[in-house]
């Protein structure tokens, strides 16, 4: 199944809203020159950016399409051509300059419209824009890539020039894989209600109070770590589930965790990370798998917290 949300990206709608205006100029004091560039006011270096999420039922995340147009600095004195067109060997001067190890979009997944624009005579906003789109996204398994386009060339317009630090955009995706919903607040399936013989273990270990108490059902009783920090919370449920759909986490206000990785294992040796997660600002904090898991061992690292002083967990519970 192929599921493809799209999320409105800063970027992208400025793009957009300028193609359709020209009610701004960008004449620079002194230069008697007019710049043709590109400007998609994200950074002083054109950048552009596209999540890709890659899970077990299908992909999500960003459409990655866009539209992008040029500009010119003055109205242009006729008519003027752009020309916008890939240029892969921006990648690696890129990658040098950021530190990064980004990799070029393979060629047969781009849809690349027509890359030559014109500027109609006395505007400073082309009448098109170059349309961009990557098909097949579930074939972006690298965790990032980068499409680089560059004006090439301009004619037309008299003492015009292309624009020395705005004549290239940079398009960057990135992806990861994932079993586990952001921020969920609930879970499919039932709550297993008997936790006879399962044992927990928290490390570092607690401050107060005892892992195992999560196992009651008293909502007075809770484990505290202080000072808050990175922890990981081990779960044996003593025997192999089947379906595994989520887990809950009870915890107290202001004390919550915010983000954390989860795995599960069948022996409590080799674990297998289901993925990075926020956790929902709420007293019962979900983890719910796209795909349901087979599991004996679970493992809750929390990453991030609310509060630097304390984290506290009172319940935690399994949904099969």
């Amino acid at each position: 199944m192929k599921k493809i949300m799209i999320k409105g990206l800063l970027g992208i709608a400025l793009l957009l809203q300028f193609s359709c205006s020209e009610k701004e100029h960008f004449d620079v004091t002194g230069d008697n020159v007019n710049r043709i560039f590109v400007n998609t006011r994200s950074s002083y270096v054109n950048e552009v950016s596209f999540n890709v999420i890659h899970t077990p039922i299908g992909n999500m995340g960003d459409d990655v399409t866009i539209k992008i147009p040029v500009r010119a600095t003055m109205p242009v004195s006729n008519a003027t051509r752009v020309t916008l067109a890939l240029d892969p060997n921006l990648i690696q001067q890129y990658n040098a300059q950021m530190q990064t190890a980004y990799k070029a979009v393979p060629t047969n997944l781009l849809e690349l419209g027509n890359g030559d624009l014109t500027i109609p005579s006395g505007a400073t906003l082309s009448a098109d824009s170059l349309s961009i789109r990557v098909r097949d996204i579930a074939t972006l398994t690298d965790p990032s890539y980068v499409i680089p386009l560059k004006i090439t060339a301009i004619s037309g317009a008299s003492n015009a020039a292309i624009s020395e630090n705005l004549s290239t955009v940079f398009l960057r995706i990135h992806t990861r894989r994932t079993n586990v919903y952001d921020s969920p607040t609930s879970v499919l399936g039932t709550l297993i209600t008997d936790r006879t013989g399962w044992t927990a273990q928290v490390s570092p270990t607690p401050t107060a109070g005892q892992a195992n108490l999560m196992f009651t059902t008293s909502t007075q009783q809770h484990w505290t770590l202080a000072p808050a920090a990175q922890c990981d919370i081990d779960v044996d449920m003593g025997s192999i589930k089947e379906g595994v759909q989520g887990i809950r986490m009870v915890s107290a206000n202001n004390y919550r965790v915010t983000q954390v990785e989860t795995f599960t294992s069948l022996d409590g040796v080799n674990w297998d990370s289901q993925g990075i997660s926020t956790v929902s600002n709420a007293n019962n904090q979900f983890i719910r798998f796209y795909a349901p898991v087979r599991a004996r061992h679970t493992r809750i690292r929390v990453l991030g917290w609310q509060n630097a002083n304390f984290i506290r967990v009172i319940q935690y519970h399994i949904y099969q």
